[in-house]
């Protein structure tokens, strides 16, 4: 078993020892001052070997914390799908997540929150919450400024028919006379029409 696989020396310092030697070490001792004094100089073999046998034949706690970050980072990538460089977050685990922007405060946060059943998503969204509501305020006002612009062609022109000024009264009265049924809108526009033209 490869003793110095990256997850497995996160999920050492992640239940406080510097490296995951020094949780074996540690676990060792513990079990040498469990059991009855036998002869020490075979004692620390024999128990390493015993450790050794014991990880592979049972897929104890070290495999379970492997799948439980695994399903961590993926709850974290569905709900927030725009973190860069998903891969890397799915081979590496737990310390590319330490290299993302908060992505120390968002490990000292899980451990805080986790006991009472909030994930990784929920830490990152907490320490990162400025910054994703400023991306979705910036997305909303894109959004809204390309709708806009999608429709700026129904929207008048500057300087068309109804900026132009009234049509005299009496020359009005004639288009009147002669067209009854036509908007006022419609003599003006007209109006200043011809008057371009000459």
């Amino acid at each position: 078993m490869n003793r110095s696989n990256p997850k497995l020396e996160e999920f050492a310092r992640r239940h406080g020892y510097s490296s995951f030697q020094e949780m074996l070490l540690d676990r060792l001792r513990q079990r040498q001052l469990a059991q009855p004094e036998e002869d020490e100089a075979d004692q620390p073999e024999e128990l390493y070997e015993e450790e050794e046998y014991e990880d592979e034949e049972q897929p104890g706690e070290w495999e379970e914390a492997e799948r439980e970050i695994l399903r961590q980072i993926e709850e974290l990538l569905d709900r927030f799908p725009d973190i860069e460089n998903p891969e890397s977050l799915r081979e590496e685990g737990l310390s590319a997540v330490a290299r993302m922007k908060g992505g120390a405060d968002t490990l000292a946060l899980w451990q805080r929150i986790r006991p009472v059943g909030l994930g990784l998503s929920d830490a990152f969204l907490l320490v990162n919450l400025e910054d994703i509501l400023a991306r979705q305020r910036e997305a909303a006002w894109q959004a809204a400024v390309s709708s806009l612009a999608g429709r700026a062609h129904l929207l008048p022109a500057a300087g068309g028919a109804l900026d132009d000024p009234p049509v005299p009264g009496s020359v009005f009265q004639w288009y009147r006379a002669l067209n009854p049924n036509v908007p006022e809108q419609d003599i003006r526009a007209h109006y200043h029409r011809a008057k371009r033209k000459k």
